[in-house]
């Protein structure tokens, strides 16, 4: 890696000063920073919350909220997750945790700032307040240097996210209790369980094989092994395996 070595105070200084001005602003800072926040307490909530208390989260009038709340319900509604009201009691989710999951990766976490694939914001360690995100990616870090896997480094990002993602909800109780039988390349399921491992050691969660599946889907996307050259028959079945899922969990042929 790299080490940082500041020869002049005081342009540093002035160098940190200047550091936001490419980066993520604070998560309360705008409306969309709020926005991903309540979609946080929502998708993360595992009975009822009153809309008063995700006002106070967000900080946000009582007024304000039902906007925030009806965006949320449309966003949600995309990947197959229900928002229902319950009149004294408040709002709570539905719906499969894979989906949920994917909702959080992809509307909670905010990608679309410079600096992205660089490191851990602030923003991030309040959305994945449960996690030391530090100490993950050490462990990915480390597990990595022994593994044949490679990515870029917004695929990295993007797989620590996933990881950091899989331990919070984990942590919390809620975890994917089954998953299609797929044969990953031997590379990736290796690294994948070489990471798992070293969580369950270092940070005292427990992760079983149907979690360690869904890490092995998004390395998928986001990895590379060696050879690179993909192999028709294997990535048919893959296909047929996928689309059997959406058969059976949505119904859809």
């Amino acid at each position: 890696g790299y080490h940082l070595v500041e020869s002049d105070r005081k342009a540093f200084d002035a160098f940190l000063a200047t550091r936001e001005q490419g980066g993520e602003p604070n998560v309360l800072a705008t409306t969309d920073g709020r926005f991903r926040l309540l979609l946080k307490y929502i998708l993360e909530s595992t009975g009822f919350v009153t809309a008063e208390e995700l006002a106070r989260k967000i900080a946000v009038g009582d007024s304000a909220i039902q906007a925030y709340i009806r965006q949320a319900r449309e966003v949600l509604d995309r990947y197959g997750v229900e928002l229902v009201s319950k009149r004294g009691m408040g709002f709570r989710i539905f719906g499969r945790e894979e989906a949920r999951r994917d909702c959080f990766a992809n509307e909670v976490v905010n990608r679309r700032y410079r600096s992205y694939a660089t490191g851990f914001t602030a923003n991030e360690q309040i959305l994945f307040d449960q996690v030391d995100l530090y100490e993950l990616d050490d462990i990915i870090g480390e597990c990595l240097e022994g593994s044949s896997v490679r990515a870029n480094d917004y695929g990295l990002k993007n797989i620590k996210v996933h990881f950091a993602l899989m331990v919070t909800r984990v942590k919390s109780g809620s975890i994917i209790e089954a998953a299609p039988e797929v044969d990953y390349p031997e590379e990736l399921r290796s690294f994948a369980d070489d990471v798992c491992d070293r969580i369950q050691d270092g940070l005292g969660v427990h992760v079983p094989e149907a979690e360690r599946a869904y890490i092995c889907r998004h390395l998928v996307t986001n990895a590379k092994v060696p050879g690179g050259q993909v192999d028709a028959d294997w990535l048919n079945e893959r296909i047929d395996a996928l689309l059997q899922v959406i058969l059976t969990d949505y119904g859809y042929d």
